[in-house]
């Protein structure tokens, strides 16, 4: 798969909403605004009052964040 393409799952923490996120806008992200020990986070446009978490990601930084529920 070209990493154009590719593509993070994140999870609602709320209400298990699955959306699919580009690769590339969630490390631009992280790494401009990226936090240790804290993955990259959006709010969810399904339910709008929780966060979407990625269920496994691989930040530029080499951190590893994995959804738990």
């Amino acid at each position: 798969m070209s990493k154009v393409l590719d593509k993070i799952e994140f999870k609602c923490k709320s209400c298990g909403y699955i959306e699919y996120i580009p690769k590339k806008v969630v490390d631009s992200l992280d790494s401009l605004l990226g936090r240790p020990n804290f993955p990259p986070t959006f709010s969810c446009e399904n339910c709008h009052s929780g966060s979407m978490y990625p269920i496994n990601y691989k930040s530029p930084k080499g951190i590893v964040y994995k959804y738990d529920d």
